[in-house]
């Protein structure tokens, strides 16, 4: 997580390739969703987008989520947050 939230975040390790051990980078870029209660160390939350939650009234409805209706939506997020797209 400590070099996940930055594009140019990298894991260094060694490989071996034809006998000979080489110095590789591996991207650690990725989004993430962590959920919890009470509040999140610093470490995490100084480098991230808070969402609060509250209770659904119980005389509030709601409408069902249909996969169906928000798929198209929900994946042209998707391939955002991954930065297939900008």
């Amino acid at each position: 997580m400590n070099t996940g939230f930055e594009r140019d975040g990298v894991a260094s390790l060694s490989e071996k390739m034809a006998g000979n051990w080489t110095p590789k980078d591996l991207s650690t870029f990725c989004p993430k969703a962590i959920a919890g209660i009470g509040h999140l160390p610093t470490t995490i939350s100084d480098r991230a987008i808070a969402i609060e939650l509250e209770r659904q009234p119980k005389t509030q409805s709601v409408e069902l989520l249909k996969k169906r209706k928000v798929l198209p939506e929900g994946t042209a997020l998707q391939r955002f947050a991954c930065g297939a797209e900008w």
